[in-house]
């Protein structure tokens, strides 16, 4: 109700449109999501097929897990020189 508001709504008014709220905004969705009871879940998306000559999820080769081995660091190894600013024993 504020006087900036209501002079914005007849200039748009006088343009011929009426003010809407763009659905599928980040601010539109940001309010939703804080405005009690206003967030719904979006519908699922179905996964569409890939385009001509990509691969098939199946097709692709299964994510690579690194092994470990003695030069990367864990916790369970021991270290042989003390973090820089320590002292040794």
């Amino acid at each position: 109700n504020s006087e900036w508001y209501q002079h914005a709504h007849t200039l748009l008014k006088t343009g011929g449109v009426t003010p809407q709220m763009n659905q599928g905004s980040w601010i539109a969705n940001t309010l939703k999501a804080l405005t009690p009871g206003g967030f719904q879940k979006k519908p699922e998306v179905k996964p569409q097929a890939p385009s001509p000559g990509m691969p098939t999820p199946e097709q692709m080769p299964a994510p690579r897990v690194p092994v470990p081995s003695e030069d990367i660091p864990t916790a369970s190894t021991t270290k042989t020189k003390p973090a820089m600013g320590f002292a040794q024993n």
